[in-house]
């Protein structure tokens, strides 16, 4: 027997103190005394955990967004074992995957239970019931009608609204063009008018649609000296979609060239013919300059309440929509809306989209404290916790616990709504992940002076890209550029961009040190055709060939050092040495490449033209044949542009 084996059969057993694996030691090995079978017995019962069981309901409901997990809490089901089934049919998912259609129909089949997906009942349900309301005909009186001011860049709205109020609007805006949603309430006389008026660029299309969506009447501003132009159209082409009545106000009549006939006959070919001509439309001659005809306007505007019957309930809790938001530093975030039912009250509890709180302040548009808001009252409020999305409802309420309850639960659904999304796990989603990788991008993080105005850039900035370039919007905020927002686009490579906002002095201290660009703007165009030059600097430039000469080979030399030496004449053009080459057989290419010596005689030359005599040798190629053609390219790359029409739709 050798010395140290063990009598009993087993492994030779390690002598020395106790230790890490030794006798006594809490080593990684396997206790002795643990049997090996009792591990596969450990992974059996595992595996059985992850057997659907048969006695599953025939049917399981689910409120959307419902993801993975909630379906194995409605069944008692290992979220493992729903996994391996979707694994099963080439499906990449985990437990915040949404159930989508597909999932929902192969784990129907794969468990034998129908999985049923309803609409999300939520307390805000009652909130849109309160619209439905019927209000007694003792409780409504008259309104003044909501009419929105619509139309082409530069002609004259915010002017003939300074005018209608007395005021300098256009004064304070930038490039003196409309930059945010705005409204306010005109008292002469008998006359009462609510006027919303909505910026004039294009990019703010999103912006006229919500105009339209809250008005009564839209007052279309055409200039007398210019006529309908393409944003004119897209004006009307709202009004029409919310179904209000046009007016159209002929503004600058005072200026040289103003030719208000002619107007009306270019608006006739649009479908708005005028009164006076046997048609529907009322065409009202003006101007902001002088007031010459405002006076007629109001009183015209003001006399649609009775024409269409504008009335609301004044004693009944309030209901309107948000215009705008804005985040202040000294008032919090103040929240622009439309009164359109019942009074609104400072201490008013009021929920509005996801956002509640009581109405700490209450003031006009004109920035004047009011004790109450009547039907068609514009206001700006103060008290909320949060900023609503411009367009969203506002309701006041009796109870302030049901306010906060409601937009709690709004949040949750949104958030939901939002990580299901961020969740979509396919296999399709992986490959065109893969595939966006190839396109250059752009990060911004943007940051602005109020909502409408994030909400309407955003979307004009996320939609320019194409199959090459793209822009990324990759954090969207309301207020002053902050440090945060700097040291995310340190770590992004991004741009911050900041409109009608500055940055804090520690935010402009951290961007100097990281390095980063900050750029800030008054002008929305500005935004979009600075961005857009940014888009034409990243696309690849434009490559065309052009034939510059050709020659014709007559003779072939050979040589042991160069190889091939095709003595040639020059039949068209000019070939340059430089240059790319392609030598064409029979009218077929055959090669393409480049000259590797270009002589007259025994002299380098740059170039040769028709008629002269050369020697050529073709770089890495010697197959010539006498009667081949050798063209000379040249490759011209042109900058392209950024076309819109190219850009890829969401």
């Amino acid at each position: 027997m050798f010395p140290g084996t063990d009598t009993t059969g087993g492994p030779p057993r390690r002598s020395g103190p106790p230790g890490r694996g030794g006798p006594g030691g809490k080593g990684r090995g396997r206790p002795g005394s643990r049997p090996r079978r009792q591990e596969s017995d450990f992974t059996r019962r595992r595996m059985q955990q992850d057997v659907i069981p048969d006695d599953l309901p025939e049917s399981v409901t689910l409120e959307q967004p419902a993801s993975i997990k909630d379906l194995s809490l409605a069944l008692g089901i290992k979220q493992t074992a729903l996994l391996k089934k979707l694994m099963n049919h080439g499906k990449l998912a985990n437990v915040n995957s949404p159930l989508t259609e597909e999932i929902t129909d192969i784990l129907s089949v794969e468990i034998n239970c129908e999985i049923i997906l309803e609409e999300p009942k939520v307390l805000g349900s009652s909130l849109e019931e309160l619209d439905k309301l019927v209000d007694s005909e003792e409780d409504l009186t008259l309104r003044a009608p909501v009419v929105t001011l619509m139309g082409h860049v530069d002609h004259g709205k915010t002017t003939l609204l300074d005018k209608i109020r007395e005021s300098s609007i256009t004064k304070s805006e930038s490039g003196g063009i409309t930059q945010h949603m705005s409204a306010y309430r005109v008292d002469k006389g008998d006359a009462h008018v609510v006027f919303v008026d909505t910026p004039g660029h294009r990019a703010f299309t999103s912006m006229r649609a919500r105009g339209a969506n809250v008005t009564d009447v839209v007052v279309l501003v055409v200039a007398a000296d210019d006529g309908p132009m393409p944003q004119t159209e897209e004006a009307i082409e709202h009004a029409r979609a919310a179904n209000v009545p046009i007016v159209v106000a002929i503004n600058k009549i005072d200026r040289a060239g103003a030719n208000p006939d002619k107007v009306k006959a270019r608006l006739a070919e649009l479908d708005l013919a005028p009164v006076e001509w046997g048609g529907t439309t009322e065409m009202l001659e003006v101007s902001g300059i002088t007031g010459e005809g405002i006076d007629e306007l109001l009183e015209h505007l003001s006399l649609e309440s009775e024409i269409l019957e504008l009335k609301a309930n004044p004693k009944k809790n309030a209901i309107g929509t948000v215009l705008d938001a804005r985040a202040s530093t000294g008032q919090g975030n103040v929240i622009t809306a439309l009164i359109q039912d019942g009074t609104l009250r400072p201490g008013d509890a009021v929920v509005c989209g996801p956002a509640y709180g009581k109405i700490r302040t209450l003031r006009s548009t004109s920035g004047e404290n009011v004790t109450s808001a009547p039907p068609s009252t514009p206001v700006e409020i103060t008290g909320l916790n949060d900023l609503p999305e411009a367009g969203d409802r506002l309701y006041a309420l009796d109870d302030a616990a049901k306010a906060k309850q409601i937009a709690e639960e709004r949040q949750q659904a949104k958030a939901k709504s939002d990580r299901a999304e961020r969740q979509k796990v396919t296999l399709e989603g992986l490959f065109e992940t893969i595939d966006q990788a190839k396109v250059k991008e752009i990060n911004i993080v943007l940051k602005t002076d109020v909502k409408g105005t994030l909400d309407v850039l955003k979307t004009e900035l996320s939609n320019m890209k194409t199959e090459e370039v793209a822009v990324r919007v990759i954090r969207a905020g309301v207020g002053e550029i902050s440090e945060s927002d700097i040291l995310l686009a340190d770590a992004s490579s991004a741009i911050v961009i900041g409109f009608h906002v500055t940055a804090s002095d520690r935010a402009r201290n951290e961007a100097e040190i990281k390095g980063v660009e900050i750029r800030t703007y008054l002008v929305i165009y500005e935004v979009l055709d600075e961005t857009r030059r940014a888009l034409e600097g990243m696309l690849a430039p434009s490559v065309a060939e052009e034939v510059q000469g050709s020659i014709e080979i007559l003779k072939l030399f050979r040589s042991s050092k160069l190889g091939n030496i095709a003595g040639c004449i020059g039949r068209t053009g000019v070939l340059t040495r430089n240059d790319k080459i392609r030598l064409v057989r029979d009218g077929v290419v055959v090669h393409e490449g480049k000259l590797d010596s270009l002589k007259r005689v025994k002299d380098d030359v740059k170039e040769v033209r028709e008629g002269f005599e050369c020697g050529v040798v073709i770089q890495g190629y010697n197959d010539v044949k006498p009667g081949d053609i050798i063209e000379s390219i040249k490759i011209i790359e042109t900058s392209r542009k950024f076309d819109v029409s190219e850009s890829l739709s969401e």
